[in-house]
């Protein structure tokens, strides 16, 4: 299937169907050009791989050895505990490491004003 992007569309149609060997022809509109540039731009994962080649490609180049066990840093954020007693579910299985949480204690004193209480926790998990 070939493409093409004209402000002459029946012009080029009329050509096309002067051929036997082009059937099907069909028209689309693009005003904005967006699924010419869709197909021209990379998507977020091309991005991220590419990102990556070229943080493993100045890895080597600074003699950097590429088969040593690096730290991985994810951050998440739970609206409630279970949600997060979930994640440990799941994480502990595969060796989580080490983790640091913040908890953040919501809750209304006597005048109903929110007292919003921050608690920094670290624990190690073990395989």
């Amino acid at each position: 299937m070939k493409s093409f992007y004209t402000n002459y569309a029946k012009e080029v149609i009329d050509i096309l169907n002067g051929f036997d060997s082009i059937t099907d022809i069909k028209q689309q509109q693009d005003p904005q050009a967006s699924i010419y540039f869709d197909f021209l731009l990379p998507s977020p994962l091309e991005l991220k791989l590419n990102a990556t080649e070229e943080i493993l490609t100045i890895l080597q180049t600074n003699g950097d050895d590429l088969s040593e066990r690096r730290p991985v840093e994810h951050i998440f954020h739970f609206k409630m505990k279970t949600a997060y007693n979930v994640l440990l579910i799941i994480l502990i299985p595969i060796s989580l490491i080490f983790l640091i949480y913040n908890m953040v204690l919501k809750k209304k004193n006597q005048n109903k004003r929110k007292i919003i209480k921050q608690q920094k926790h670290q624990f190690m998990l073990q395989h």
